[in-house]
């Protein structure tokens, strides 16, 4: 069973008022995709597109960065129970069982 890709990016268009960049969260298998807020922000200049994570030796990194962790290991633990039922797993069902 193919597992899903994961990817994080911020949102430059929509920014919060108080000007950080909401993150979001992609998920991708076999060619569907779906995107879903995670509830978490970050300036623009803390974030690293190349590694999804926010950058800087700071309390808001550190935090932010252990918030999208625990969001992929749920993401881990939904393909999990999914293959151990043997349920077929779409992108909407990871969103959903997310949010």
């Amino acid at each position: 069973m193919r597992s899903f890709t994961t990817s994080f990016f911020i949102k430059r268009t929509k920014k919060l008022l108080n000007g950080e960049c909401p993150i979001y969260c992609r998920l991708i298998k076999d060619r569907q995709r779906a995107e879903f807020a995670t509830k978490v922000s970050i300036e623009e200049t803390s974030w690293s597109s190349a590694t999804e994570k926010a950058v800087g030796k700071y309390r808001k990194a550190y935090k932010v960065n252990n918030r999208l962790e625990e969001i992929r290991n749920q993401i881990a633990e939904i393909e999990r129970k999914y293959e151990i039922r043997g349920i077929p797993l779409s992108v909407d069902h990871g969103k959903s069982a997310l949010n």
